[in-house]
């Protein structure tokens, strides 16, 4: 029925409304305008758009870009958009509900049914359903309501309103390409003339073959077929894409014959604009031995101003007409039927209940304010005395494990220092070798790396340790870059024997080097008048 909003804008100004309705695939966009007012679709024009190599048409931004440059051609742009679903992406549910269901618990009882059934998620599904009523072979005087459910995933209607936004238009309606398909053939008075047809349209991405028995989707299948490929290949390839078409159109007719028992197709419609179908009108006839013919849009709705439409326009003009027809799309996934929101008497007593339990509360704590505010005052001073003992804590604890390690360090066996200064004088000249890494462990083991500018230097300074009575593992002598040309060098571990004891004022150290300083020369190098400041 059409909306009681439609109705009286028709009543009061009984003007037309212009609408434009496309139907796209991946090779071709069709847009037809049309004005639409008193369920009545006048069609003003019809074309037919090819769509560019470079323009993926699952890339919602990228068709909608170049649908808005050719609505823009065609003044068209922001008028009100109606789009449809193919069927390969739609899941149809038949059911039959009592007739005696109230109206508004349809779309509850088609929500529980089908909720289960669907292969995605319902949280993510958009479902709309049409309604039909028909007598019961059971009783001649009960009623059951015929219900075909139409669920999509809610992402293809995020794709369409994205198409239609970026196109720079409204998404009035989102239908479902059969039933559009159904409501063009029914505009010509094809369907009632028959009892049961057979309609087949072919487009480049998929073959969709309907079934339409006394004015209704009675069935409805996709065969997912690119017959758009076939262009340009040769003869057999051809042929064996037609024959594929025909088994699979075949196939369904026989399929819902056999369901449907008694049901006889008394003709076949074919549309689209691929080139296969004319071939395929004939291997269909000698097939199922009925009538097979391309549908003509102009024996429908008569010549157009914008020259000859072709068949392919079937669904673009469907789209058009049943809008018109009951003021909106049988299915309709921008705008589907909802269950409607019921009323909750005792959701709303507890409602009540709960508000007065909030204002008691409410109350409760702004009188508990003035006690919680100085309790939160002392406690920010207790807070404030913790941090600080929490910092003295710290500190000491600093402390004593500094100290804890200089207790360590006396108790330890090992006069480091003495033993460094040991060392020292056993070295050669400054110009000769350096040491880099120098570390000792609690184990009595001192470890340092050589750097030396010839590997004989090393070999010296290697027995003057053995002669001092260290136990030593020289390492590898190894070769490499050196920024002060001391290019080889060794690791050296050694054992300090235990209770040694050096007399440091027999040992006299290598000469210092000629251009060698004291440390206070050179600070006084580096930082002239440092020592004047300082005083």
């Amino acid at each position: 029925m059409m909306p009681l909003v439609s109705k009286i804008q028709n009543a009061m100004f009984g003007r037309s409304k212009r609408l434009v309705a496309i139907d796209f695939d991946s090779r071709h966009i069709r847009i037809v305008l049309a004005e639409v007012s008193s369920q009545k679709a006048r069609i003003r024009s019809a074309s037919s758009i090819p769509v560019p190599e470079e323009v993926d048409v699952a890339d919602g931004e990228a068709l909608g870009n170049f649908l808005g440059q050719k609505l823009r051609d065609m003044r068209c742009r922001g008028i009100g958009l109606l789009m449809n679903v193919p069927r390969s992406q739609v899941v149809l549910k038949p059911l039959s509900l009592p007739g005696s269901t109230p109206p508004e618990e349809l779309a509850s009882m088609v929500q529980y049914q089908v909720g289960g059934d669907l292969p995605f998620p319902v949280d993510q599904a958009v479902m709309d359903f049409t309604v039909e009523r028909r007598a019961n072979e059971e009783s001649d005087k009960a009623e059951e309501l015929n219900i075909l459910v139409a669920a999509i995933r809610r992402s293809v209607v995020d794709y369409y309103r994205q198409v239609a936004d970026v196109a720079g238009s409204k998404l009035l309606s989102l239908g479902l390409r059969p039933n559009a398909n159904m409501c063009c053939v029914r505009a010509g008075a094809v369907a009632s003339e028959q009892d049961s047809l057979a309609v087949v349209q072919i487009t480049a991405d998929e073959t969709e073959i309907d079934l339409v028995s006394k004015e209704s989707l009675a069935f409805s299948r996709a065969a997912v077929q690119d017959m758009g490929a076939l262009d340009g290949l040769d003869e057999p390839t051809v042929r064996a894409g037609v024959n594929s078409l025909v088994m699979e159109v075949a196939r369904s007719v026989h399929s819902y014959q056999a369901v449907e028992r008694g049901v006889k197709i008394e003709a076949v419609l074919l549309a689209g604009e691929t080139g296969m179908e004319s071939r395929a009108a004939e291997q269909l006839a000698s097939r199922l031995r009925v009538s097979c013919k391309m549908l003509k849009p102009e024996q429908i709705f008569g010549p157009l101003k914008s020259g000859p439409v072709s068949s392919a326009f079937i669904s673009a003009l469907g789209l058009a007409v049943g809008f018109a027809r009951s003021g909106g799309l049988d299915f309709d996934f921008v705008n589907p039927k909802r269950p409607p929101a019921k009323r909750n008497v005792e959701r709303r007593r507890a409602v009540a209940v709960a508000a007065g339990v909030l204002v008691l509360l409410i109350s409760s704590v702004v009188a508990r304010s003035v006690v919680l505010g100085r309790m939160s005052g002392e406690l920010a001073v207790l807070r404030r005395a913790n941090n600080k003992l929490d910092d003295e804590i710290k500190a000491a604890k600093a402390e004593a494990s500094r100290v804890e390690a200089m207790e360590q360090w006396l108790a330890g066996s090992h006069n480091w220092l003495d033993y460094w200064a040991h060392m020292s004088c056993l070295l050669p000249s400054a110009q000769e070798v350096y040491l880099t890494g120098l570390r000792a462990t609690e184990t009595g083991e001192i470890r340092f790396t050589v750097k030396a500018r010839s590997s004989q230097a090393i070999t010296d300074f290697n027995k003057k340790l053995e002669e001092a009575g260290y136990k030593f593992e020289p390492g590898q002598v190894k070769t490499g870059n050196d920024p002060y040309d001391y290019v080889y060098s060794t690791t050296v571990r050694l054992t300090v024997p235990p209770d040694t004891q050096f007399d440091l004022e027999k040992i006299k150290p290598v000469a210092r080097p000629g251009n060698d300083c004291t440390p206070q020369q050179f600070v006084a190098a580096v930082n002239p008048g440092g020592s004047r400041r300082s005083r």
